[in-house]
């Protein structure tokens, strides 16, 4: 049976696909605060990968593998980073450990500068430019909420707090932003407190701009043009970020 011959196609010849600029920094971007594991790879304004896992718990050579996988998949190596950013906390004891220590570890193995960022701040970073004041709640169990106030985002420059990081009772943060006006509400604790939030708070919203957690890749982005201005790295100075004591450092000793 003869084969039928297919007319080619006329067109416009395809555009070229959009390349990573080589003389741009690649960050590396880490986020173990929450329920969901984050890793960002980003060169320029081009985000090269962008993984998200929820995982119960991870030790930091599983974080390690992972993070050397990403660069893998992407055809990078550990010695390409050209920086390394990490998200404190507020969160959990361990994941916070573990994300911080392996942070730490790439540095020193690549001489790479280390830029920590909270997480409330990289929250507010999902919000676009023009959404107005930010109010970031992040559920830190036992009925309290890690809280901060953003002013609205500019493009370049991180979100400003108006009302800085704490941890409080969600009828805490009703009373200090009653009457200051419209509010955009984000982050788990926003969405568990919602209807709470919204009721004692006339001119506040919920949004669902981010609901797996930090904006990586506004960090990333942060933390390479940090690098590329000569800021070194105040490695260490990132450090684990608790505003609340280990559960087990209250535990009555046992006896002996």
């Amino acid at each position: 049976m003869s084969e039928v011959s297919r007319p080619k196609r006329r067109g416009p010849p395809p555009r070229p696909r959009i390349q990573a600029e080589s003389d741009q920094p690649l960050v590396l971007a880490i986020d173990t605060s929450g329920p969901m594991e984050a890793i960002v790879l980003l060169q320029g304004a081009l985000v090269l990968a962008d993984q998200r896992m929820r995982r119960p718990r991870r030790r930091g050579t599983a974080l390690g593998v992972a993070i050397r996988d990403l660069l893998a998949a992407v055809d990078r190596t550990p010695g390409d980073l050209a920086a390394i950013a990490v998200v404190t906390g507020p969160g959990a004891f361990t994941s916070l450990r573990v994300g911080v220590a392996t942070a730490h570890g790439l540095a020193r193995a690549t001489g790479a500068p280390l830029y920590g960022y909270d997480a409330t701040a990289a929250y507010a970073c999902g919000v676009t430019a023009g959404a107005g004041r930010v109010g970031v709640l992040l559920d830190a169990r036992r009925d309290e909420v890690y809280t901060a106030i953003f002013e609205p985002r500019t493009a370049d420059e991180l979100p400003a707090a108006t009302r800085t990081l704490r941890l409080e009772r969600p009828q805490d943060f009703i009373d200090a932003a009653a009457g200051s006006g419209p509010l955009l509400l984000v982050g788990d604790g926003a969405r568990l407190y919602g209807q709470l939030l919204t009721d004692g708070l006339a001119d506040a919203r919920v949004g669902h701009l981010e609901p797996t957690g930090p904006a990586l890749a506004a960090i990333a982005q942060h933390a390479g043009r940090r690098q590329q201005a000569g800021e070194a790295g105040p490695a260490p100075s990132v450090q684990p970020l608790y505003l609340r004591d280990h559960d087990a450092a209250k535990r009555d000793p046992k006896p002996c």
